[in-house]
Formats: C-alpha cells, sequence, structure tokens
C-alpha cells in the first residue's frame, strides 16, 4: 500500500513541476539582445520592450556567460544571439532585474557583438543613461542644436516607452548653438552627453534639432596630463614612455557611504592611433580592459568593471585637470 501512496506522490509532484513550467508555446527562433546584469541573463527580443530572465541548461549558460565577460566592454553593453526556444509559463520570482516572464533557450544558434541594424529599429529603455554613454565610443561624433533663437532642445529619458512618449521629456533643454557629444542615433534619435558642473548631461534628443559636426584629430600632446571623470571618483594621468609609447595610470574609488569605500586602478602602456589610445591588456576574460577616446577635448574611458572591487569603474566623460 505504501509503494502505491509513494509513487501517486511522486507522479503528482512531477506533473505539477512540469504544469508550472510548461511552454506557452512550441519551439521557434528568436532573435535579439542578451544582457548579463546583476548575475542574472536577460533576453529582449527585436523590436520588443519586453524583457525575459533566460533560463537554460548549465552548458549553454556557461558559453553565453563566458562570451559576454570575455566580449562586452561593459556590464551594460548587449550581445546579439540567435537561439531556438520558447516562453515558459512560470513566474520568474523577485529579481533584482525587471523582466517580463521566463524564456528557454533550447539550442543556442549565434552570438555576436554585432547587432544587426534590423535589430535596432526601436530604442530599446535603459540604453543611454546609467554608464552606457562611455561605451559609444565607435560611433560617437559631435554636434551643434539648430533652430531659431528662443528654441528649446529639451532631454528625454531612456526608461520603458521612452523616447517616444510625452511624460519621457525631462526639464533640461539646450538652445541653439550649443555644442554636445552624440553617443549614437537611433529611430530618429541622438543618446547626447553635454557637458555640465555636476559630470555633465545625459539623455535622448529628437534628431531633428541636431546638425552633425566632424569631430577634430587631437595632437599626441593633447593626451598628455592628468584627466578628471565627470563625477569626481576616477583620475587618470597619460604621459611618454619609452620606445614612443604612453604609459597610462589611473585610481578610482566608489564610496557606498558609512565608510564603505572601495578602490581600483589601472597601469598599462599603449600606442595613440589618432583619436584613440590603443592599451596593451590582457586576453583573460578577468583581465581589466579599457578604451579611450579624445573627442573635442572631452576623453570617453569605458572599462569592463574587472578594475577594482566591487561597484568601481573607469567608465565616464572625462576633462583635462588644467581645464576644469
Amino acid at each position: 500500500f505504501m509503494k502505491h501512496v509513494l509513487k501517486i506522490v511522486v507522479i503528482s509532484l512531477a506533473s505539477i513541476m512540469l504544469m508550472a513550467a510548461r511552454p506557452l508555446d512550441c519551439d521557434k527562433i528568436y532573435k535579439g539582445l542578451y544582457i548579463w546584469e546583476k548575475g542574472v541573463g536577460v533576453f529582449k527580443p527585436c523590436g520588443s520592450e519586453n524583457g525575459y530572465r533566460v533560463s537554460t541548461r548549465p552548458a549553454v549558460r556557461n558559453k553565453l556567460t563566458d562570451f559576454y565577460k570575455r566580449y562586452a566592454i561593459t556590464s551594460h553593453d548587449p550581445i546579439y544571439i540567435e537561439f531556438r526556444g520558447h516562453l515558459l509559463d512560470e513566474n520568474p520570482g523577485d529579481f533584482t532585474v525587471d523582466n517580463d516572464g521566463l524564456i528557454r533557450i533550447s539550442e543556442l544558434r549565434t552570438q555576436s557583438v554585432k547587432v544587426p541594424n534590423t535589430c535596432t529599429s526601436r530604442i530599446h529603455p535603459y540604453q543611454c543613461r546609467s554608464g552606457y554613454f562611455p561605451s559609444m565610443q565607435q560611433q560617437a561624433t559631435w554636434g551643434v542644436i539648430t533652430g531659431k533663437k528662443g528654441w528649446r532642445s529639451h532631454f528625454y529619458d531612456d526608461g520603458k516607452g521612452c523616447p517616444y512618449q510625452a511624460s519621457c521629456k525631462q526639464k533640461p533643454y539646450l538652445i541653439p548653438g550649443d555644442k554636445l557629444m552624440i553617443g549614437k542615433t537611433e529611430d530618429g534619435w541622438a543618446c547626447v552627453w553635454y557637458p555640465g558642473k555636476r559630470g555633465g548631461l545625459v539623455g535622448w534628443m529628437n534628431m531633428k534639432h541636431i546638425s552633425l559636426q566632424s569631430p577634430t584629430i587631437p595632437k599626441p600632446d593633447d593626451w598628455l596630463g592628468t584627466w578628471v571623470s565627470g563625477n569626481g571618483n576616477a583620475e587618470i594621468t597619460i604621459r611618454h614612455d619609452r620606445d614612443a609609447l604612453i604609459h597610462v595610470d589611473g585610481t578610482a574609488i566608489w564610496d557606498g557611504g558609512n565608510g564603505v569605500v572601495h578602490d581600483g586602478s589601472l597601469s598599462t602602456s599603449g600606442r595613440i592611433r589618432g583619436d584613440r589610445l590603443i592599451l596593451d591588456q590582457g586576453v583573460d576574460a578577468e583581465d581589466c580592459k579599457v578604451q579611450m577616446r579624445l573627442l573635442n577635448g572631452y576623453l570617453m574611458v569605458a572599462d569592463n568593471r574587472r578594475c577594482g572591487g566591487m561597484n568601481v569603474s573607469f567608465s565616464d566623460i572625462y576633462q583635462k585637470e588644467e581645464s576644469r
């Protein structure tokens, strides 16, 4: 009798588990962006604002996270993936990352750092602010606000549904003649940075109000000196080294309050290539990796958040100490 009861209990438990994670649809091909954020893998399908927590086998998860940690410059950068899978009818639980459900990866087919243009026709939320901007060095350029006297070009938020909705409009604005840095452009909008007293303003701005400008190529000596981050938490010194190399030293801190302070450091050499500084760095996924670009007197620095203690980062827009 007990054997029959035990068998019924086992079958019942198995049925409950299958019901809790049953597929909402059959396996199909998904294409979109994958982000490893706060210890959680999140997938955002192309052309959608939804984000799904990823469920998959350990082997596939390890392959994804290893690729992401190796090639994503910052912890905010998405990679492009294609996979066969399905949505699950299961509550993802209470996680620190917002999500709209759970998606299962059955077979990973493609992963790439290059995102196709067909996957960026609509702006995904949280892709401009919160540390993203310094990583946009590849496509960054310069611009100036255009329009008649008295015109105001407002910043727009980058939260869910933004910058398309009227509620995304922010109080800060620029006027004709103001010069600004443009990180990237998508769907008629530009992710911009404008220098300010507290590290600068960052947000989306309508491209109709911006005229693109060609940035000047810096001279080698323009790189030299001490640079201070906009938030004041990091400092980088660039000087001549032997054999035409440039040496970079840096320190950064993160102050969590109540006496909790984490620090980090950077010390490496490299060569100037126009407006970029190519640094000699390790190839291991856990090595500190930094990219730098000097754009019209402002130093863009992006790291992979492995250059010090927890929450320490060199990623920011820097100004030379003498010009601050």
